[in-house]
C-alpha cells in the first residue's frame, strides 16, 4: 500500500495527502518533466483520460520529481499543452522512490486504499527512445483504468516505460 503519511505540494503550495487521494476509486499518477518530448506527446491523452474517467472517480495527478525544473518551467508546459489535472512537486524524491519510477512519462495507477495495480507505459506508441509508431495497437493504461473502475482484475500489471530518464 502506498499513501501512509506521504504529502505532495502542488504549484501553489497546497498540500495534497496521499491519503485523501487513494480514498477515491482510483488514481493514477504521470511521471513528468517539462522537456520530455514524450510528455509533450501524451499531454492531449492525460487530459483525454481526466476528463473520462474523473467523472468515474478517478483522479489524475502530473507528479515532477527532483529539482531539476522550476515552477515556471513547470507552469509554462501545463499552459503551453493545456494540461488540465493536478500537478504537484516531488523535490525529495518521496513519492517518485516509492513507486520506483525511473522515466518520464510513467503511469502508475493505484486502486481504493492506496495499491498499486497498475505500472508501466501509456500505451505502445513509443517504443524506443526516439522512435514511434504512426498509431498506438496497445492501450495498457487505458484498458488498466478501464478493469479497475468497473472492479474487475487487471492482466497485465507492469509494462516496461520508455522515456527520459528521471534525474
Amino acid at each position: 500500500m502506498l499513501g501512509k503519511g506521504i504529502v505532495l505540494k502542488d504549484l501553489s503550495g497546497q498540500q495534497h495527502e496521499m491519503d485523501k487521494l487513494v480514498d477515491n476509486k482510483a488514481v493514477v499518477f504521470y511521471m513528468l518533466s517539462p522537456d520530455c518530448p514524450l510528455c509533450q506527446s501524451y499531454t492531449l491523452t492525460f487530459n483525454s483520460f481526466n476528463l473520462k474517467y474523473g467523472r468515474q472517480g478517478m483522479v489524475s495527478v502530473g507528479v515532477f520529481p527532483g529539482k531539476l525544473y522550476s515552477k515556471e518551467e513547470i507552469i509554462a508546459f501545463k499552459n503551453k499543452f493545456n494540461v488540465n489535472m493536478l500537478l504537484v512537486l516531488d523535490p525529495d524524491y518521496i513519492l517518485t522512490n516509492n513507486l520506483r519510477a525511473s522515466v518520464t512519462p510513467q503511469a502508475f495507477l493505484l486502486g481504493k486504499g492506496g495499491s498499486i495495480v497498475y505500472s508501466g507505459r501509456i500505451d505502445n506508441w513509443a517504443y524506443s527512445l526516439g522512435k514511434t509508431r504512426q498509431k498506438a495497437t496497445e492501450h495498457n493504461l487505458k484498458d488498466a483504468i478501464e478493469l479497475v473502475l468497473a472492479g474487475k482484475e487487471i492482466v497485465m500489471k507492469r509494462t516496461r516505460a520508455v522515456g527520459c530518464i528521471i534525474e
